[in-house]
């Protein structure tokens, strides 16, 4: 169980990472990717 939190929490950490380094058009992209899978979830 705390595996898995871990591998989220790297995640969320990775994507926030992205984001931040990321140009404008990559963040919309980025934007439109997590609402996405946010939607399919």
């Amino acid at each position: 169980m705390l595996y898995i939190k871990f591998i989220t929490n790297l995640k969320i950490f990775v994507f926030i990472w992205t984001y931040f380094n990321s140009s404008f058009s990559e963040r919309k992209l980025f934007i439109f990717k997590v609402v996405y899978i946010c939607w399919l979830s």
